[in-house]
């Protein structure tokens, strides 16, 4: 996508008006806008954090996702909405369990590790030396290509989100 398409004025206003009960509600806290800080899809089912080996008694291809959470975050990302009303439903904060960051039915957040989020593993357990974790994130996204801010009709696609990490805790 070009450019033009980015910066479309009425892109600018399409995402303003979908989360405007999101921004107020981070006003109302003093923060700032939310519409660039949300992806426009839900997470569609609960996120999946599967090790390749055996962890604290569960094998390989268990989920895990009740041993990752949140140590440090940027507050301006911790707003938590529903799909696809863009409803405030509360902030995350640190200490929070990434899978109920990433729950079932809500906002996708926008997380990198640019954006100042730190995820860790649960203390308390005695890891192996060396394993890897694959994160996987389902989504019911809205389809920008169909230009619903030209159109006034959403159509969606589904997508997996896969990451993988090593961990070596030498």
């Amino acid at each position: 996508m070009n450019e033009d398409f980015w910066s479309s004025r009425d892109w600018i206003k399409y995402g303003e008006a979908k989360t405007k009960a999101a921004t107020d509600y981070l006003r109302e806290k003093g923060l700032l806008s939310v519409y660039d800080k949300l992806i426009d899809c839900s997470i569609s089912s609960e996120i999946e954090v599967i090790s390749d080996i055996t962890i604290d008694g569960r094998p390989a291809g268990a989920n895990l996702s009740d041993l990752l959470y949140i140590s440090k975050m940027r507050y301006m990302h911790g707003i938590m909405c529903t799909f696809p009303d863009y409803q405030p439903i509360g902030m995350a904060h640190e200490g929070m369990l990434l899978k109920d960051y990433f729950a079932e039915g809500n906002v996708l957040p926008r997380f990198s590790i640019d954006d100042g989020v730190v995820v860790v593993l649960k203390d308390g357990i005695d890891y192996p030396e060396s394993f890897k974790l694959t994160i996987r994130i389902l989504i019911h996204a809205v389809d920008y290509s169909k230009k619903p801010w030209n159109t006034g009709k959403e159509e969606y696609y589904d997508k997996v989100l896969q990451g993988v990490m090593e961990i070596n805790n030498n």
